[in-house]
This record gives structure tokens, C-alpha cells and sequence, in this order.
């Protein structure tokens, strides 16, 4: 979300509870991820805004904007219970969006949820966990509705020949690293090599080769970092060299390789990014480390799924840091350095006073001297 757009932070400033403009960003992209403010209110590249309409839904998920703690100090009982109350709803809302997901569908982080945030006493913790329940309810929606597009796409396949099988292989090949597709991997496979066997040069140039282009822009891989035997398929492949069936097993083969090394490639930028993140201690930098983090963690992506404990690890580390820095900062024992503070600064301006009367007088005085000689 740009700064620029005075417009659209006005209505996240407004109606979204956090303590910072940060926290309210990164809750306002949960909201988006979740589907709650979906295209109905906003483009995907949140560059067309109805502005109506998403300040009607934000009263709808926050009825009762909470008072703001300016002074930083913490959310007072009221405040505290508005903000769980504001939790609780957004949840449940984004629970029951169609499909709807059920709490015993969401990983074991998140059973009882409703009892979690109302043990919590921290506004920024409460909306951390909302954030992280937003992410994966969000996730597990589009799971179920790629799930049934899989599913319908594969039963089409069935009675689909030449151009129009191998349009319906390239729309279903978009979810070839989803959980439904791997569960449908072998009838999927079948209608590849139907296709294949059909017409091998148009599968290859047609299908084969711009999906496997697709998957390495996906995972952000150049044919550079591929390894060498990948390198050495993926050349054979461009050339012709490999024909009928096998054009699909290569084509698969590939593929994989490249997910996996995707996947090995994110997990080395968040190592790095953590470390720099704490390094700086910049919170904007952590806030949207984390967010790239859960989103990762959520993701429906066969190639993610041995790479998540470690993730989750990572993302343990920056809440850990964030919990000791507000610890720390609430320990501060402000109320006996400020006192001390202004004191200290009353009694130097009384000292300044007192010296600048003191070298008046002695002015005076040695003016009076020199009259009276």
C-alpha cells in the first residue's frame, strides 16, 4: 500500500485498531489475503479503489473504532477488550466467507482460538495472531476452490482432444504445486501423455516448454542456477530430442526440480532477512519479513511443506525480538526518569539564572567603582 495514497491510509488509519502505522498496514494486507477486501473494494494491484465500498466493509468488520494510545502507553481495560472484541469478529467473519472454513481445518496453532486472544493482554500480540489467522484461513479457502477446479478440470480433460486437451493441461498446470494436484498427479499424467502421443512437437511447444518457463519465473529461477542434469533435460527438450512419452516425464521431472530448488531459494533469503531485520531493528523491515514469512508458512505448496518448520523457527525468532524490545521497553522505569529529567533541567536553568544575576551584579558593581574614582 503506497504512502502516497492519503485516500486509501486514511480509512486504514481510521477504522483498522494497531498501535502503528506499520501494524495497521500489515493487518489491512491480512484483511486482502483473507478475501474479507477482496476485488469488490480494491484490484489485486490496489491501484483502482472503491472507496465506498471498502469504507462500508471496514465499519462492517470494525464497528467501533477503538481510541488510539498516542502517548504509547497501554491499551486502557476498555480499549483492551474493544480490540479483542474487533478479533474475534474479524475472525469469525473471515471463517464464514464461502467456502467457508471450519476452526478444526486450520493447523493445531489456532484450535481455540477465540479463547486465545481473550487470555491475551497486548493489543500488538492479539493482532499478530490475528494476522497469522487471517493468512491461513485465507489459504485453506483458495486451497478448497483450487481443489474443485482441479478436480473439474481433470474430469473435462477426459473428453477433450488436440487444442483444446492441452488448453485445459495449461489451465490445470497453474495448481501443479498444490496439494489437489498432486492428489490427482496420476489421472493428470494419463491425459498428459494422451496428448502427447496425439501430437508430440505441438504438446512440446505448446505445453511442455512455456509451462516450464512459467514454473521458473514462479520460483524465480534463471536456467543459470538450474543444476546440470536439469540443464542438460531442459536443452533436450528445447531441441526436439525427446519425443512421445517421455517429452511428459521430462516435462514433470523438470518441473519438480525447479520447485524444489524454489523453495530451497526462499528459505535462503528469509535466513538471510532475519538476520539483517534484527540486525536493524527496523520494525516496517520485520513487519513485512514476517508477513512474506506466514505467507510461506500457509502457502498450499508440496514443495513448502519439509521447508516449514524451519520457517517457522525463523519467524519465532522476530516475534521473540519484538516481545523482549516491548518487555524492555515497558520495564524502562519512566516514571522515576522523568521526574528526574525535568528536575535535572529545572536546576540547570536555575543555575544559568543565578550565574547571569551573579556576572550583572559584578558588571554593576565595578561600573560604580570606576564612577566613584
Amino acid at each position: 500500500m503506497a504512502d502516497e495514497d492519503q485516500d486509501l491510509w486514511t480509512l486504514v488509519n481510521q477504522y483498522i485498531p494497531g498501535s502503528s502505522k506499520d501494524e495497521k498496514k500489515m493487518l489491512f494486507l491480512s484483511l486482502i489475503k483473507s478475501g474479507l477486501v477482496n476485488e469488490d473494494h480494491i484490484d489485486s494491484q490496489r491501484k483502482f479503489i472503491k472507496y465506498e465500498f471498502l469504507k462500508n466493509k471496514l465499519e462492517e468488520i470494525y464497528p467501533q473504532k477503538k481510541s488510539s494510545q498516542s502517548d504509547g502507553s497501554p491499551p486502557s481495560e476498555d480499549g483492551l477488550a474493544q480490540t479483542k472484541k474487533n478479533a474475534i469478529q474479524t475472525i469469525t467473519a473471515a471463517l464464514n466467507l464461502e467456502p467457508a472454513v471450519k476452526e478444526s481445518e486450520l493447523s493445531s496453532e489456532f484450535q481455540g482460538w477465540n479463547e486465545k486472544i481473550n487470555n491475551l493482554d497486548k493489543e500488538e500480540i492479539i493482532n499478530d495472531l490475528v494476522k497469522k489467522m487471517l493468512s491461513a484461513i485465507g489459504s485453506k479457502r483458495r486451497e478448497k476452490q483450487t481443489s474443485q477446479k482441479v478436480n473439474e478440470n481433470v474430469n473435462d480433460m477426459k473428453n477433450k482432444t488436440g487444442e483444446e486437451l492441452n488448453e485445459k493441461i495449461k489451465e490445470n498446470d497453474e495448481a501443479s504445486d498444490t496439494r489437489a494436484y498432486e492428489e490427482k498427479k496420476e489421472e493428470i499424467q494419463t491425459q498428459k501423455k494422451r496428448s502427447a502421443l496425439e501430437d508430440p512437437n505441438k504438446y512440446r511447444r505448446n505445453v511442455a516448454i512455456p509451462g516450464i518457463k512459467e514454473t521458473m519465473a514462479k520460483n524465480d529461477i534463471r536456467e543459470d542456477e538450474l543444476d546440470d542434469e536439469t540443464k542438460r533435460d531442459w536443452e533436450k527438450l528445447k531441441n526436439g530430442e525427446i519425443q512421445g512419452e517421455e517429452i511428459v516425464e521430462k516435462e514433470i521431472k523438470i518441473k519438480q526440480s525447479i520447485s524444489r530448488q524454489g523453495a530451497e531459494k526462499k528459505v535462503n533469503f528469509f535466513r538471510n532477512e532475519v538476520e539483517i531485520a534484527l540486525k536493524s531493528g527496523k520494525k516496517e523491515r520485520i513487519e513485512k519479513l514476517k508477513m512474506q514469512m506466514i505467507e510461506f508458512i500457509n502457502a498450499d505448496n508440496v514443495f513448502y511443506e519439509s521447508k516449514k518448520s524451519e520457517v517457522r523457527s525463523l519467524l519465532s525468532k522476530l516475534d521473540n525480538y519484538k516481545q523482549q524490545k516491548n518487555n524492555s521497553l515497558e520495564k524502562f522505569p519512566w516514571k522515576v526518569v522523568v521526574p528526574v529529567s525535568l528536575l535535572a533541567v529545572m536546576l540547570i536553568i536555575i543555575a544559568l539564572v543565578v550565574i547571569r544575576k551573579r556576572k550583572r551584579i559584578s558588571q554593576i558593581t565595578k561600573t560604580k567603582t570606576k564612577t566613584t574614582n
